[in-house]
């Protein structure tokens, strides 16, 4: 799995193999914030005239679990969307919002992702909000 080392800076992470995903196909790969190791993906979004890439944190907004509970599976055809196997949220492709289960109108942490040949580059910003993350006190869903 993909990695990068915590620098207190911008970090650039090589997804190997990404340019070659198919749609609703992902990669997880992992990063360092404040000397903790997190979890984040790149899916390939293949729907009508959009071909692109995302890449989001692995952590549902609603309880702050893994979306995909360790199943490496994040995008569910049935709905096209990303998903969260605890409580089924369902969150938009391209924006990261979700718009369907307990934490509506609450977004997926995104990343800026690029297509570099057969792989692709991934952007976690400085002072990335991991870091600061508390696992044990969730941010609130909307009302």
């Amino acid at each position: 799995m993909p990695d990068a080392t915590d620098s207190g800076r911008e970090q650039e992470i090589r997804v190997v193999g990404a340019g070659a995903l198919r749609h609703g196909e992902s990669i997880p790969f992992t990063f360092v914030a404040a000397g903790e190791t997190f979890e984040g993906f790149v899916l390939r979004y293949d729907e009508g005239p959009v071909d692109t890439l995302v890449a989001y944190r692995n952590w549902c907004p609603h309880v702050g679990t893994d979306l995909d509970m360790g199943s490496r599976r994040f995008y569910s055809r049935n709905v096209g969307r990303i998903y969260c196997h605890t409580h089924g949220a369902q969150f938009q492709v391209i924006t990261g919002e979700c718009d369907f289960g307990p934490c509506v109108g609450l977004h997926l942490e995104r990343y800026a992702v690029r297509a570099v040949g057969a792989d692709a580059l991934v952007t976690v910003p400085a002072g990335d909000s991991a870091a600061t993350h508390d696992p044990e006190n969730p941010p609130e869903p909307a009302d």
